[in-house]
């Protein structure tokens, strides 16, 4: 459960630490449509959901050490109470109840101690979980097995019944055709949304498409390197 909660209290720094990136960066869009005060709202709601769960996670973790030290005194009682039964009854002297209890003492103490160790554990492995997660990532965009570098770039560059989602099913670019040739300038002209940029990051390959066939100079942009290709761009 303590790890859980820490998880929980990682997650919700990341989402605060991005939406301050965003709302920093987008600063000038925030004041064009006057939504500072939704945006800060939006900031305390999140701040607020994250203190929460800061403090459910220290109060089980503050908890963890004296339920060990409980269980240990608890221990020590029954040890007593029934040793004091037993010399009651003169199965048992007063110097080995002393001595077990003592052993006990010796036993119990190390058990403690590993106990903080393993709670600190599981603080440090919910932020390791967020660190390999991240190591652990694979890009989308990879070189295919044998891929070979993309020669210098001419420019001849060609479009052929290209079909491009961002989504499954909701293309952005549907059976687009497209031809440039070397020293040719062209305008991409339309409104917000229509597939300008979408063009541009295909060309760099930022994003594979989902059919048909893109190429720079006759050679398939997906059968070249990205290295070779990006630094030609």
């Amino acid at each position: 459960r303590i790890r859980r909660a820490w998880q929980e209290v990682r997650m919700k720094n990341s989402r605060i630490n991005s939406h301050l990136n965003e709302s920093i960066q987008g600063i000038r869009v925030t004041q064009a449509y006057t939504q500072e005060q939704e945006n800060m709202a939006y900031f305390d709601d999140m701040n607020s959901s994250s203190k929460k769960s800061w403090d459910k996670a220290s109060a089980m973790n503050q908890v963890f050490g004296p339920l060990i030290d409980i269980t240990g005194g608890l221990g020590t009682l029954v040890l007593f109470w029934f040793g004091a039964h037993l010399i009651q009854t003169d199965q048992l002297t007063v110097g080995l109840l002393v001595a077990f209890a003592n052993y006990v003492g010796n036993f119990w103490e190390p058990i403690n101690r590993l106990g903080q160790m393993y709670n600190q554990l599981l603080v440090a492995m919910a932020s390791s979980e967020r660190i390999f997660e991240f190591m652990d990532e694979q890009p989308n965009i990879a070189n295919k097995p044998g891929a070979k570098a993309l020669p210098p770039i001419r420019g001849d560059i060609q479009f052929d019944k290209v079909i491009f989602e961002y989504e499954k099913g909701r293309q952005a670019l549907k059976g687009i055709n497209l031809s440039v040739k070397t020293g040719q300038s062209i305008a991409l002209v339309g409104h917000t949304g229509s597939g300008k940029s979408t063009i541009i990051n295909l060309l760099s390959r930022f994003y594979d498409i989902t059919s048909g066939r893109l190429t720079i100079d006759g050679y398939d942009v997906r059968d070249v390197t990205v290295e070779s290709l990006r630094s030609q761009i």
